[in-house]
């Protein structure tokens, strides 16, 4: 976070050397060790429920759902390198609840639906509003057979928190926001 507040100083913000420094603090953030344990913690939590994991690394996502696996959770994961019988096989799985958690790695963003989804957990998130959005989209759609979700996004960089905090000002007065510390 300093070399990027030095480069921007004297190269700008959209200088090639700025821009791939934060791209390497968003991976190093994204990848931290913090945010798997506390979705794990979330996860043993309401671990009878509908969940939904986000997250944006593939390699993070597999050591969630392994961890997962080892602790003898009913989950199935769900990325773009996967076969698409296997994807299919796992939406499936997830849709008639033989599954009960489902950890993604961007790839359900949009197109994806399944109202009874309770709780999500978005480990890492993105900057981009859209797809942010539609991640939320995903939780919130109604349900006779829910009367609420409840959405856990995990943050740990100001960048993160700043989107957040407007975020949560946006929905004053549609939904309740909470902040806590791990």
């Amino acid at each position: 976070t300093k070399a990027i507040r030095i480069v921007v100083e004297t190269e700008g913000i959209e200088s090639p050397k700025a821009i791939s420094l934060m791209l390497r603090r968003t991976r190093v953030s994204n990848m931290s060790l913090k945010r798997i344990e506390i979705t794990l913690r979330l996860v043993s939590r309401f671990k009878n429920r509908r969940i939904l994991i986000f997250h944006e690394d593939i390699a993070a996502c597999e050591l969630i759902y392994s961890l997962l696996l080892q602790n003898q959770v009913k989950a199935r994961i769900y990325h773009s390198k996967l076969p698409m019988a296997e994807r299919i096989q796992t939406l499936n799985m997830y849709r008639r609840g033989d599954a009960n958690i489902l950890v993604t790695c961007r790839a359900l963003d949009e197109g994806f639906n399944v109202p009874s989804t309770e709780i999500g957990i978005i480990a890492a998130s993105t900057a981009t509003y859209r797809q942010r959005i539609q991640r939320l989209g995903r939780i919130l759609r109604p349900s006779k057979d829910k009367p609420k979700a409840d959405i856990y996004t995990i943050v740990a960089a100001d960048p993160e928190i700043k989107r957040l905090a407007s975020e949560a000002i946006d929905l004053e007065g549609v939904a309740s926001v909470t902040w806590s510390k791990a």
